[in-house]
């Protein structure tokens, strides 16, 4: 449900998650610190909670330097967690099994984690089908007819594998222990065949991104805290104290996201929202490794806390004795922490409401380094006609983010719709400079040197663009109307800059594509260009 009302009302759900994430999403991961850097685990697992850790953290700083590692970092958090929700349905699925006494076999075993990977596989084929549409998200770009086939046989090994053993153990279980089981092998059905199935039924997408860090985390998120403060509960028995825990996960969760997106862009100059993505992605892939090992049912203790149902058969304590701080730093800090959390609410809140200038100036001036304000800024400027303030805008965000391509981009279309081409090539070649692999500013850059007259320079750019679309896909080559026309100009430019060889195999081509999409015009044009060029 929550899926088909984003799609309806996209800004009020993504700040709903927004600020969810504070009271759900956040503090789950702080209890995997606080479970994993307990004296006993932190010691047990030297190689994740120390080494890898730093490891990662080492990635972090290494994607604020340079960008072109932040689509590595995030597509391995999208990807990798899906299959932590998995391992957290089939791990309770498991845990409930041991719980209730059903007696469960090796082949019970075998075929209900086979339909949970199953339906893993399912999903992430699903993810890499066709081009990405996030430049964030690197996909293989995998033909529907592979992603689909291998999907459709692990959505029939999950159903014949969970329902067989589900099945089996039915005749063997004490009254009611199935019970859970069920909902959560129904979870996993809702959370990863369902939405595909109705992908593939109807026109709906399954956008990666928010598929792995919407709804079904929030959800994921929740399970984890209801384990995490029963497990701590159960270890640390009349030592408990559950305004101690939920302080230390909620104001650690806030630690862990908040902090190091401004201090990069306000101390550093680090575009804001970049800085956020890798944070997260580094929070998480964190969270995903030291999580596979501090929670398997095969640990003794983890098993006897989480199965046992004798409320006295408690483990010994987890974490050690706290560290004396002084309570005026811990209040100090707490309080730091809140206000900051209230100032990233308010900053987002105000930077979705994308046509209003007046609230994106006020996102922009709390924190004046995040690319995507501006642009939302401009863009907003630009369509109340308040061209002057727009052009302002772009020039304090190029000048205090020199290397921020998207800036650059939008002050070349700005100065392109006044007239001052000049300074909308100027603009353009920047940003190339900056973002290569951004082609469309390509396209737009050779379509402006034509107009102009300089077709050299034009089919550089035009050929970056048209190769770009035939190694990687994207949305342009769905789109054959578009391509017809930057392959008949890229002929054109190479015909002016004396090329007649190459600009004849390009006008045949322009026919070709024309010709196979039934565009009559452009396919009459690109023969009428091709007759002389012969």
């Amino acid at each position: 449900m929550a899926y088909l009302l984003t799609r309806q009302s996209v800004q009020l759900w993504t700040g709903a998650f927004y600020s969810i994430a504070l009271v759900a999403n956040y503090p789950h991961y702080m209890a995997t610190v606080y479970r994993a850097y307990g004296a006993r685990d932190r010691s047990a697992h030297r190689l994740y909670t120390v080494y890898l850790t730093a490891a990662l953290v080492a990635a972090g700083v290494a994607a604020h330097v340079d960008r072109r590692l932040v689509p590595l970092l995030f597509t391995a958090y999208v990807t990798w967690s899906p299959w932590h929700y998995t391992g957290q349905n089939y791990g309770l699925l498991m845990m409930f099994l041991r719980r209730g006494g059903a007696d469960v076999g090796p082949r019970e075993r075998r075929a209900l984690r086979a339909a949970f990977v199953a339906s893993y596989v399912m999903l992430l084929a699903t993810f890499q089908e066709g081009a990405s549409p996030d430049p964030l998200v690197l996909s293989l770009g995998l033909p529907a007819w592979i992603t689909r086939g291998v999907a459709g046989v692990a959505g029939a090994v999950f159903l014949a594998g969970g329902v067989r053993a589900l099945w089996a153990l039915r005749r063997r279980a004490p009254a009611g222990a199935l019970t859970a089981p069920l909902v959560l092998y129904t979870t996993q059905a809702f959370w990863f065949v369902v939405p595909i199935a109705i992908a593939w039924l109807t026109s709906a997408p399954t956008p990666q991104a928010r598929y792995s860090a919407g709804v079904l985390a929030v959800m994921h998120a929740a399970q984890y805290l209801w384990i995490t403060q029963y497990f701590a509960r159960r270890e640390q028995g009349p030592a408990w104290s559950g305004t101690r825990y939920w302080t230390v996960v909620l104001l650690g969760g806030m630690a862990l996201f908040l902090p190091v997106p401004w201090i990069a862009s306000l101390g550093a100059g680090v575009d804001f929202t970049t800085s956020a993505l890798i944070v997260a992605s580094v929070v998480n892939l964190h969270h995903f490794m030291v999580d596979g090992v501090v929670w398997k049912l095969r640990d003794p203790r983890v098993a006897r806390t989480l199965t046992a149902t004798d409320p006295s058969a408690n483990g010994a304590s987890t974490l050690a004795g706290p560290a004396p701080w002084p309570r005026v730093a811990i209040v100090g800090a707490a309080v730091a922490l809140v206000s900051l959390a209230g100032l990233d609410q308010s900053r987002y809140w105000l930077s979705l409401r994308e046509s209003d200038p007046s609230a994106l100036q006020a996102a922009a001036r709390l924190n004046p380094y995040d690319e995507a304000v501006q642009g939302r800024l401009v863009q907003a400027l630009v369509e109340r006609g308040d061209l002057d303030h727009a052009r302002a805008a772009l020039d304090d965000a190029i000048r205090r983010a020199p290397r921020a391509a998207a800036a650059r981009v939008n002050a070349g279309v700005l100065a392109q719709r006044q007239g001052r081409l000049d300074d909308a090539a100027r603009h353009w070649r920047d940003a190339v400079a900056l973002a290569p692999g951004d082609v469309q500013v390509r396209l737009y850059l050779a379509e402006l040197l034509q107009g102009r007259g300089e077709a050299v320079e034009a089919a550089v750019h035009y050929r970056a663009y048209l190769e770009h679309v035939a190694a990687t896909g994207g949305p342009a080559a769905n789109d054959p109307a578009t391509v017809a026309k930057v392959v008949l100009n890229f002929a054109d430019a190479l015909d002016a800059s004396g090329h007649p060889d190459e600009a004849r195999m390009n006008y045949e081509l322009a026919v070709k594509v024309a010709r196979s999409a039934g565009l009559e015009d452009l396919e009459r044009t690109a023969r009428a260009r091709l007759a002389p060029a012969r």
